[in-house]
């Protein structure tokens, strides 16, 4: 319970969400809602958009294709 507690701590604290959607899992998704309802970007890497589910296409604000974009693009997120 400490870590679901922390984690939701976290993402209402941060300005963006990366997710390695290589292998998402159960505690990536509930991440991601959290971070969906509190509308913070999402930014994806490791898979592309026409290769995800569409839960995971419908939660994501972008799909960038390797790690080194997505650190990019969550930088840029965060200071808009």
């Amino acid at each position: 319970e400490q870590i679901v507690n922390t984690d939701r701590h976290l993402i209402a604290s941060s300005d963006a969400m990366l997710v390695d959607g290589r292998r998402p899992g159960w505690g990536t998704a509930m991440e991601m809602a959290w971070a969906y309802d509190q509308a913070k970007p999402i930014v994806v890497w490791g898979i592309e958009r026409d290769k995800a589910s569409v839960f995971l296409r419908h939660h994501a604000t972008i799909f960038e294709p390797n790690l080194a974009d997505a650190v990019l693009r969550v930088a840029e997120l965060s200071l808009e």
